[in-house]
């Protein structure tokens, strides 16, 4: 009897009946502001979407731009290549044996190389400078070792 009397002391009770009237209006409440967090959160969801699409447009313009530079300056390189060439075979034009051999071969080199940057864009450039690198590690470690000295030197 002890039992049921706790329990109706429980119900009948002030704080019962204000803990059940508290927890639904609580309910109702946070229930509202709960959709209102969800309005602002997909408002912001969709914000921080729109700034994403926003970044990679300007991220896709500059990588853009930075090609076409790139394309650009092969192209500028690819012609300075091909008037050395033509130095290298104006200054050996006259001379007999081994340095005529030497500098028409080395000509023909730039003029091929000259041929290839024209021919090429720089995706194909970096495809092939990769898989060069991956089938000739030692060769291209010199290469790039010498590649480097020269434009330590060049930029004293």
């Amino acid at each position: 009897m002890e039992e049921v009397s706790r329990s109706e002391s429980g119900q009948a009770g002030g704080n019962g009946q204000g803990r059940s009237t508290g927890d639904w209006s609580g309910a109702s409440s946070s229930g509202q502001s709960g959709n209102s967090g969800q309005d602002q959160g997909g408002t912001t969801m969709n914000q921080a979407k729109e700034q994403l699409g926003q970044a990679r447009e300007k991220l896709n313009q500059g990588v853009d731009s930075a090609k076409e530079q790139v394309d650009a300056g092969i192209e500028t390189g690819a012609t300075q290549l091909e008037g050395a060439a033509d130095k290298v075979r104006d200054a050996v034009g006259d001379k007999e044996g081994m340095p005529k051999e030497v500098g028409l071969k080395v000509a023909e080199t730039m003029d091929t190389a000259s041929d290839y940057l024209k021919e090429h864009s720089s995706d194909e450039i970096m495809r092939d400078l990769e898989a060069y690198v991956k089938d000739h590690p030692a060769q291209a470690m010199v290469g790039a070792i010498f590649a480097g000295f020269l434009v330590g030197r060049i930029l004293r």
